[in-house]
């Protein structure tokens, strides 16, 4: 019985919440700035592309690819670390960021080693979906306190924080376990395991 009452005091908290930022249209922005921002996104990509078509690497094949591969593996360990040492958000979200990085540059040695890469960027997909929701809710709850008179009040935003607190706590085991998965190799064993299966499919 209690626990009903709790959950609708909180679906009240976050109707109520959600009435309040709809009326005051809280976060919206002006048309004009939003053509600055596609402006300057613009110019930016055109940098990108001209910075990219005189690109140059110093090496080829594996010594290329092997030291920045186990750089980024090694932060993707040492900011989870760091993340659950402290409980720190700005920890969770870099090693979200992290998590990026190594998926991309799985992708591109994938078909060196299919079936082992292949579980890893779907780990690596599912960890940063996890983190991301982390990272929305850690957003979300600095904004409700930031302005609470826009969402309801001092008390609507605590109902609301203990629900986003409960949520954020099951998302970090969450992390934690696909983390665990992910990262079981010392960062110069994975590299020499991957180097190992590059250099087999490209002799083949």
């Amino acid at each position: 019985m209690a626990s009903r009452v709790r959950r609708r005091r909180e679906q009240a908290a976050f109707a109520r919440a959600l009435a309040c930022a709809d009326s005051a249209k809280f976060g919206a922005e002006p048309e004009r700035n939003q053509e600055e921002s596609l402006q300057h996104s613009r110019k930016a990509f055109e940098q990108v592309e001209r910075a990219f078509c005189h690109l140059t690497l110093p090496e080829r094949g594996w010594p290329a690819i092997g030291p920045g591969l186990q750089k980024v593996y090694r932060q993707n360990c040492r900011w989870m670390r760091r993340a659950y040492a402290n409980d720190d958000d700005d920890a969770f979200h870099e090693w979200r960021k992290q998590a990026k990085y190594l998926f991309y540059q799985l992708q591109v040695i994938a078909p060196a080693a299919p079936k082992q890469l292949g579980k890893m960027i779907k780990r690596l997909k599912a960890l940063q979906e996890v983190l991301g929701f982390d990272h929305d809710l850690v957003v979300l709850e600095h904004t409700l306190h930031s302005h609470p008179a826009k969402f309801g009040g001092g008390k609507v935003i605590e109902r609301i924080g203990v629900c986003l607190t409960e949520r954020r706590a099951r998302l970090r085991r969450k992390a934690g376990k696909i983390g665990k998965k992910l990262y079981a190799a010392k960062p110069s064993r994975f590299t020499q395991q991957l180097q190992e299966r590059w250099n087999r499919w490209n002799d083949w």
